[in-house]
Formats: C-alpha cells, structure tokens, sequence
C-alpha cells in the first residue's frame, strides 16, 4: 500500500495529500486481483490510473503552483479581478458579516483584503499542509482566522457563523452529501458558487445547477443568484 501512496503522490498536484487520504481512496478500486506489490502489474497500475484521476478531480486540479498565492490555485487566479465587485455584490445581500465560515477553503481565505470588512474567518481543509501554510499566513497577516482539517465526506458538523461559502465544492460531491452538508450550516445566509465551464475550459451550456434549484425549493429555502462570466453563486437564505 506504500508503494502505491507513493507512486500516486509523485504526481506534483497531489504531493501535499496526507496518506490516509490517498488511502481511503485507493480503497475504492482495490479488489483482491491487485497485486500491491508489483508496480509493473496492469492491476497495480490500474488502481493507481483511477485513484491519481479522482485524487485530481477532487484537489490536484485546483492547484497551479506551490506558493501560497491566489494565482497558485485555478479557481482564486480565475476571481482575482472578480472578487471586488463578487464580494461587495455578496453582501448588499446578506450585509457585512462579522463571521465567516469557508467550507473547502482552498486559497480563498487569501483574498480577505477585497472583503472591505474584517471578520473572524474560519476555514476548513482537507490536508494537513495545506491548513497549516493558512494558519501560518493568518499569523502572519495579522488575521484572527483559523485553518482546521476537515474531510466533509465524513464530519458535516460545522460552527456558527454569519455566513459560509462554499465555493465549487458541491459539484465534487453527491446531492446527499450536499443536502446533508446545507442542512447542517448554522449560518444565516450561505454562498455556494459553481464553475460555468467545463475542466477544458469550455462554456457550459447550462451553468445553472437545476439538481441545487429543486433541492433549495424542495426544502422551501429562498435563493438569489449571481452570474459573472465563469462562476455562477447561488445566495441562500438560512435563516427564514
């Protein structure tokens, strides 16, 4: 099992995941043909073609570089000229928050100085590395922001806060898990934003999640949408 972790992370993209989340992952293509041991074997290089392609939905493609910078990750460089205008449309809405939540965080939380305000910004990452460089880059910037691991797939338990976002995570995850995950903010309002193109970088030709429309309207929640040139937020009301 080593070996294979090993293999999966030379891959650059994928080199900050903790083990026992490549792990859990290889765990999903393992059947008792694949030999472990053998990385010539065609089982073996089987489960780890699988495993680096999911690993690389879900994280390696997000990430463009190794700095902690907003041009280092595709979805924080593709909002850098947005996120004046995004973050002022945001809250004529739901008004300036005194605390956020960021769910999947990315490098999100790097963008604190186009917020125009200055809240407690909690955030939440899926590796080890990758939340301790924010908790560093909190101290550094003076922030009173924290960084904690967190895998939503098994821990939906979430503080209180004004507002979350949660952005282009949904998408990654099946609609019970997002339901569950909604369900479970204890914010007034929460923002979700998905992509409006594909992986290619081709313009979708329906940006607009219709499974998120008839789930918010099933659950009789109010929403207000957003549309810029490559994501689309959706402003949910939480607290009516």
């Amino acid at each position: 099992m080593k070996l294979l972790i090993n293999k999966i992370k030379e891959k650059k993209s994928l080199k900050n995941l903790d083990d026992e989340i490549v792990k859990d992952t290889i765990r999903k293509y393992l059947d008792g043909n694949v030999d472990l041991t053998n990385p010539k074997s065609a089982s073996f290089k089987d489960v780890l073609k699988q495993t680096r392609n999911e690993l690389n939905r879900i994280y390696g493609c997000f990430m463009t570089g190794d700095e902690l910078d907003l041009k280092s990750h595709s979805s924080t460089r593709e909002r850098l000229l947005l996120y004046p205008t995004l973050y002022k449309d945001i809250f004529k809405i739901t008004g300036k928050p005194k605390s956020i939540l960021d769910i999947s965080a990315g490098f999100n939380p790097l963008s604190y100085k186009y917020l125009t305000c200055k809240p407690k910004y909690l955030a939440t990452e899926l590796t080890k590395i990758d939340t301790t460089n924010l908790n560093k880059w909190f101290k550094q910037n003076k922030i009173l922001g924290k960084a904690i691991q967190k895998n939503i797939t098994k821990d939906t338990n979430f503080p209180k806060t004004d507002i979350t976002f949660i952005f282009k995570t949904l998408d990654l995850l099946n609609y019970k898990l997002a339901e569950e995950i909604i369900t479970n903010l204890k914010s007034e309002y929460a923002i979700i934003s998905f992509s409006t193109k594909t992986l290619n970088n081709i313009q979708m030709r329906h940006p607009h999640r219709g499974w998120l429309e008839r789930m918010l309207e099933r659950l009789k929640i109010q929403y207000t949408k957003l549309e810029y040139p490559n994501e689309i937020f959706y402003i949910i009301n939480l607290s009516k």
